[in-house]
């Protein structure tokens, strides 16, 4: 009964017509240049199944559970859920918060991830994406705020375990002029009219799990059948 009504409101949401995107987003960091330039077009992805949008829920919830544990811890949170805008670069973003610790400023990045996900970061280091998604926070704080943030803390919760895992940071200029140049780009195929190449296998888990799929692999066969008819004729 519950369910039903919860399923019944996430379906309304996810729902909602989506807008071609009208700015580029601190998010967008790692994401691929190929699908980023689908959604400037307007190009409508599969739609996500109503866990997906629990799951985003979830994740806003820890979150604000960690600020808050954090606060409680006698850490000393400066800014909290503050937007971001940069006109020039047409770019938003909502940092998850600026802290003072033993002197010292650092830009907080919170990720709640899955047990997998969560071992495998221990493991092998933060995800990339992450990490220049912070390199972005840290340039904005510096930058637009003028707090001297030197340094930023990626900051993993487990969800399944309540378990955490942090790892500072230092800002590098060199990551956020790459990723200005990525945006530049985006507009460059937008303005030609044309897509980026694949930047990834259909194999590649960036592939299996994207909304964009069924759309850009399937216009990779017609292509593909395309090429084959041409060299059929020449033969």
């Amino acid at each position: 009964m519950l369910i039903e009504l919860l399923n019944q409101y996430a379906g309304k949401e996810l729902a909602r017509p989506k807008r071609p995107k009208e700015r580029h987003w601190a998010s967008d960091a790692g994401v691929c240049i190929r699908r980023l330039v689908y959604q400037w077009r307007g190009v409508e992805g599969k739609k996500p199944d109503t866990r997906t949008f629990f799951v985003f829920e979830d994740g806003d919830l820890h979150h604000k559970s960690v600020r808050e544990l954090l606060r409680q811890a006698g850490v000393e949170l400066i800014m909290e859920e503050t937007p971001i805008s940069d006109p020039k670069m047409r770019l938003s973003g909502k940092l998850d918060a600026v802290i003072r610790f033993d002197g010292k400023y650092y830009v907080l990045e919170i990720k709640s991830v899955n047990r997998y996900a969560f071992e495998e970061i221990m493991r092998e280091g933060p995800k990339e994406e992450h990490a220049l998604q912070l390199q972005l926070y840290l340039h904005y704080v510096q930058n637009l705020f003028r707090i001297q943030a030197k340094s930023g803390i990626l900051f993993y919760k487990c969800k399944d375990t309540s378990r955490f895992w942090e790892f500072p940071v230092d800002y590098d200029e060199k990551e956020v002029n790459n990723f200005f140049a990525t945006i530049k780009s985006i507009e460059e195929y937008l303005e030609k009219d044309i897509l980026p190449e694949r930047p990834y296998k259909i194999t590649d888990w960036q592939c299996q799990y994207c909304d964009y799929q069924g759309i850009c692999w399937g216009e990779y066969s017609a292509e593909l059948k395309k090429r084959l008819s041409e060299i059929e004729d020449k033969e």
